[in-house]
């Protein structure tokens, strides 16, 4: 049986069939629109409606802002592609190999890709160019961001630049999710794009002309994308960079050979459940025989999670903050490593004496410790948010991911 939505839930499926598909979709009289608008904005996904905008019967006020927030999106979209264009120029002029990871290699699946929203720039290059990088980006005013890798002298997927006020994720490694073999895999097939100009596709948006990964690669890295986004908060966006990949790439007689990828790297179970969800909610129609076999139960979940949450987590509130700390320690295997890498980041103190480094994980229990004790109504955000990090590493073992977990 299909998941119960509210009202507000099924407009926005609604919308994205209408929005997505072109689909001619009924709304009811008592639609609250203006919650509509808030779950929209939550899941990142509010300027996906700009084509649909003026057939909506909603007030002229709600009209005006919602239509200012989907040309933001695309001011926006126009700056990242510029500036990723600039980014392209200098790795394709070295000669440094690269694919784009998602955003602007999501969006080139959607009828209008600017009005996908975007927030950084991910690219993926091979390990032995990554000094090269490093230097190219020094000397062409990149700045290094501060992160909690840095503090161990190392970073083991990516590392971030920003300039001009966008944030450049520069990868060696993408994939985080399942065994290690698993992982390497993934990371495998994109090192194989990026030495063979075959295996890419070359996409223009905007002042960006890019590699992305060939096609069914792609794919595994949105799916990819959407298992690593069950971790911290699963957004709408996720769902609807999937959906239309499928959309455009992957009907019956195509899932035979992305089978193969996507059971090597241990994400057809996934691959199936959210494809299934996007035929049943999302306004996806074609030949999908293969995910009709995918546990309804877990559909249900999925979508109720993806409604809770919100892109990266934003739908909970007050309890995010143990939702997020829950679930790092919940991953981690080593608790003590966690808890000193967590204290050198966090420790401004440390940052100017590394003697104190022994200390950093003591401080750490102190920092917690002090925010719980300062947080009003700890307990019960404390157990909401260990009730949602429960049913979500159970939804995950379920659907076969994070084995290691």
């Amino acid at each position: 049986m299909p998941v119960a939505l509210n009202e507000t839930q099924n407009t926005v499926c609604k919308l994205i069939s209408a929005a997505m598909f072109r689909r001619i979709e009924s709304f009811s009289d008592t639609t609250d629109w203006e919650a509509v608008y808030n779950e929209m904005r939550a899941q990142t996904s509010q300027g996906l409606v700009l084509d649909i905008l003026p057939e909506l019967s909603i007030s002229d006020d709600l009209k005006k802002v919602w239509r200012s927030d989907c040309y933001q999106t695309i001011k926006t979209g126009i700056k990242l592609r510029y500036e990723q264009g600039e980014l392209l120029s200098l790795f394709e002029k070295a000669g440094i190999p690269y694919v784009i990871l998602k955003g602007t290699a999501a969006a080139m699946y959607y009828p209008n890709p600017m009005l996908r929203g975007m927030g950084d720039i991910d690219v993926y290059i091979p390990l032995p160019y990554h000094e090269e990088v490093r230097e190219l980006l020094n000397s062409n005013g990149y700045a290094l961001k501060e992160e909690k890798n840095q503090y161990r002298k190392k970073y083991i997927r990516h590392i971030t630049y920003y300039k001009d006020g966008i944030e450049f994720e520069i990868h060696r490694a993408f994939a985080m999710i399942n065994s290690a073999k698993e992982r390497l895999f993934v990371d495998s097939l994109l090192e194989q794009c990026c030495r063979d100009d075959s295996k890419t596709i070359r996409n223009s948006q905007g002042d960006s002309s890019f590699l992305a990964p060939q096609t069914n690669v792609n794919g595994i890295v949105l799916l990819e994308h959407i298992g690593q986004h069950m971790l911290d908060g699963l957004g709408l966006r996720q769902i609807t960079d999937w959906m239309m990949f499928v959309n455009a790439s992957l009907h019956d007689t195509e899932w035979i050979s992305f089978r193969k990828l996507a059971q090597e790297a241990g994400l057809e179970k996934l691959a199936k459940t959210v494809t299934k969800m996007c035929v049943r909610y999302f306004g996806l129609q074609g030949s999908y025989d293969w995910c009709m076999d995918a546990d309804d139960k877990n559909v249900e979940k999925i979508l109720t999670y993806l409604f809770e949450s919100g892109n990266f987590g934003t739908k909970f509130g007050e309890a995010s903050q143990v939702v997020a700390v829950t679930t790092h320690f919940k991953r981690s295997t080593n608790y003590f490593s966690t808890l000193q890498a967590t204290g050198e980041y966090n420790w401004e103190l440390y940052k100017k004496h590394h003697w104190l480094k022994p200390f950093a994980w003591l401080y750490q229990i102190f920092r917690y410790t002090g925010q719980a004790l300062m947080s009003p109504n700890f307990m019960k955000k404390f157990i909401k948010g260990s009730s949602a990090v429960r049913r979500r590493f159970e939804l995950m073992k379920s659907l076969g991911i994070y084995k290691k977990v």
